[in-house]
C-alpha cells in the first residue's frame, strides 16, 4: 500500500472514531430531543463553524472541502429560512427536494478531477453554487406567497410529492453508497470528509422537528470537517512522506519533552552516496523506503525520526545506552541481511552504522542528540556496519 495511503487511512481511523461518536450523538437528541430555543445565536453558530471550516480547507488547498462547505451551508441557510414561513404541506417537499439537489451536488464533488478553487474549473463551479442558491431562493420566495399549498405542488412531480420520504430515503442511500464506494476504492481525507458532510445532509429529517437538534447537527459535521483537515495536516507536518517515520519537526517536538533517562540513537546507511550515484534517486528512495519499515517493525517501543538523508534518530525512553545495546545490535544484523529489489531487478544489499548517548552524560537532549552524532562519526571511522558509543 502506498505511504500516502497508509498516512490518510491513520487520520482517517481517528475520524471515523470521531464520526461514530457524532452519529451516537445524535441518535440521542433523536431519542431525547432537546428543548426548543429563542436565542439567535444558535442560529449563527453553524454558519460561523461552517464559514471557519470552508476557510481553512481553501488555506489547506483543499478545493472538494471548501465548495462542500459551500452546499452545506447553503443547505442549512435554506432549511432554516423556510422553517418558519412554508406551510406544512410545503415544507416537507421543499426540504427533501434541497437534500436531494445537494446528494447530487456532493456526488458530482466526489466525482470531478480536483483542481484549485481559483481555476476556471473551480470558478465555474461556484458559479454553478451560486446560481443554484439564487434559484433556490427564488422559488422560496414563490413558495412562501403562494395561496394555495395545493396549487402550488403541482410543478412538482406527482411522485415525488406523494412519495417524498421514501425517495428521499432512496437518494440518500445511493449517495452515500456511491461516496462510500469511491472512499474504500481510493481513500482520501477529501472523500472523507465528502462522506461525512452527505450524512449529515441525509440525517437532517430525523433532527428536523427540533430547531436546537438541526443547528447542533449541523455545527457538529463542521467541526468534524475541521477536526479531519487539522488531523491531516499534523500528519503531514510531522510524518515523513516517503519513509513513514517520524520528520525532523516530530523529532525536535519530542525532544522539548524528554526528561528523566533516554538514549538517543543515529543511524546512518553506510555509502548512501554511491547507491543514489549507481542506482539513482529512485533506487535511493527505495533503500529509504526499506528502510523505514525495518526501523518501525524492530523498534516498537522507541520513537524513530528521520534527522535528514540518510541519517535517522531513535530515541528510547526510559533506557540507558547499555540496555538499548542489545536492540540496536540485533537492528544492525537485520539490516545487514537485508536484501532490498530495485527496479533493474537488482537485488542491493546494505548496512548501517549507528551511535548512541544517553541522558547520564548530560540531561539536555540536545546534547545528548550531538553526542549520539559524535558516536555515529566514530563507528564510521572505525570501519562501518557497528554500534558505537
Amino acid at each position: 500500500m502506498p505511504l500516502k495511503h497508509q498516512l490518510e487511512k491513520s487520520v482517517m481511523r481517528w475520524s471515523l472514531i470521531q464520526m461514530a461518536a457524532v452519529l451516537l450523538g445524535l441518535t440521542f437528541l433523536h431519542v431525547y430531543p432537546m428543548p426548543s430555543y429563542e436565542s439567535g445565536i444558535f442560529h449563527i453558530i453553524p454558519s460561523l463553524m461552517i464559514g471557519m471550516t470552508a476557510i481553512m480547507a481553501a488555506v489547506f488547498h483543499k478545493p472538494k472541502l471548501f465548495f462542500a462547505m459551500l452546499l452545506l451551508f447553503a443547505n442549512y441557510a435554506l432549511l432554516e429560512a423556510v422553517h418558519d414561513y412554508l406551510a406544512p404541506e410545503l415544507l416537507a417537499v421543499t426540504t427533501g427536494l434541497s437534500i436531494y439537489i445537494t446528494n447530487i451536488n456532493l456526488i458530482a464533488l466526489d466525482s470531478k478531477p480536483k483542481r484549485r478553487i481559483l481555476s476556471k474549473t473551480g470558478a465555474l463551479y461556484g458559479l454553478v453554487l451560486i446560481l443554484q442558491m439564487g434559484w433556490g431562493a427564488l422559488v422560496i420566495g414563490h413558495l412562501a406567497d403562494a395561496p394555495n399549498p395545493e396549487t402550488t405542488l403541482i410543478w412538482i412531480p406527482r411522485i415525488y410529492s406523494q412519495h417524498c420520504s421514501a425517495l428521499n430515503i432512496f437518494f440518500g442511500v445511493t449517495a452515500m453508497s456511491y461516496m462510500f464506494w469511491r472512499f474504500k476504492r481510493s481513500p482520501s481525507v477529501s472523500r472523507l470528509a465528502l462522506f461525512t458532510c452527505a450524512m449529515t445532509i441525509n440525517a437532517t429529517p430525523l433532527v428536523w422537528s427540533n430547531p436546537l437538534s438541526f443547528s447542533l447537527m449541523y455545527t457538529l459535521c463542521a467541526l468534524l470537517t475541521c477536526s479531519i483537515l487539522v488531523n491531516h495536516s499534523r500528519v503531514l507536518a510531522y510524518r515523513d512522506m516517503l519513509t513513514g517515520v517520524g520528520s525532523r519537526r516530530a523529532l525536535d517536538a519530542a525532544l522539548q519533552h524528554t526528561y528523566g533517562t533516554f538514549t538517543i540513537a543515529m543511524l546512518d546507511i553506510d555509502h548512501f552516496k554511491s547507491i543514489n550515484d549507481k542506482y539513482g534517486h529512485d533506487g535511493g528512495d527505495i533503500v529509504l523506503e526499506e528502510m523505514g519499515k525495518v526501523l518501525k517493525s524492530s523498534l516498537q517501543k522507541a520513537a524513530t525520526f528521520r534527522y535528514g538523508g540518510e541519517e535517522f534518530a531513535i530515541l528510547f525512553y526510559g533506557h540507558s545506552r547499555e540496555q538499548c545495546f542489545e536492540t540496536l545490535e540485533r537492528l544492525r544484523k537485520r539490516i545487514s541481511h537485508l536484501s532490498v529489489e530495485l527496479p533493474t531487478n537488482h537485488h542491493l544489499r546494505i548496512t548501517a552504522s549507528i551511535g548512541l548517548a544517553d541522558s547520564l552524560d548530560s540531561e539536555d537532549a540536545e546534547a545528548v542528540l550531538r553526542n549520539a552524532d559524535r558516536a555515529l562519526y566514530r563507528a564510521k571511522h572505525a570501519g562501518r556496519n557497528q554500534v558505537s558509543f
